[in-house]
């Protein structure tokens, strides 16, 4: 079946914004017009050699598990992937990085992937890129819940593991990067 690319600010985008709107409860976001290629990027927060989850709420992809902060990098705002990093921790944990906080994101690592289904988008292919963020105070008590992610918490590396083998994670990253993140590689 050939997919037609989604055109920013066309009737089928338009449509696409409603549809989110009143099916998912999603705000108006930025979809990509690319429908085989993307960037995102997460973030590990850590505090501790804990990182910071949250359960991924409301109508989105994989609600009910845990996941990183993240998202796609909208490029035609001229976003690179620590502005996108910076926004999402913001959209998702209502919680605005200080100039300090945003000085101190680290590139961690990077994976190509294919196959992912993202709303009406079949066989996307893109690049992750993974960023960690060291914080020398609980980010506990500076997230909050929103409607796309709610009851964050820090989890040891062993818990992660853990999780991880029981699938009830969402985070788009292979196990590498995970064991890069908590310094296991």
């Amino acid at each position: 079946m050939k997919q037609i690319p989604i055109i920013p600010h066309s009737l089928r985008y338009r449509i696409a914004q409603l549809l989110l709107r009143v099916l998912f409860k999603r705000p108006t976001h930025y979809i990509s017009p690319w429908q085989h290629a993307g960037v995102s990027i997460n973030v590990f927060v850590m505090y501790n050699n804990k990182v910071l989850l949250s359960k991924r709420c409301g109508n989105i992809e994989n609600a009910g598990k845990l996941g990183l902060l993240g998202g796609f990098v909208d490029f035609e705002h001229q976003e690179n992937e620590r502005i996108a990093a910076k926004r999402e921790i913001y959209e998702e944990a209502n919680w605005q990085l200080t100039e300090k906080e945003y000085n101190k994101l680290a590139y961690i690592d990077h994976y190509f992937y294919h196959g992912a289904q993202l709303i009406e988008m079949h066989n996307v292919s893109g690049v992750l890129f993974a960023y960690k963020l060291v914080m020398d105070e609980n980010p506990l008590n500076k997230v909050h819940n929103t409607e796309e992610a709610q009851n964050y918490a820090l989890y040891s590396f062993d818990e992660v593991q853990k999780l991880h083998q029981e699938h009830k994670l969402h985070i788009s990253l292979n196990w590498d990067i995970i064991q890069k993140a908590f310094n296991k590689d």
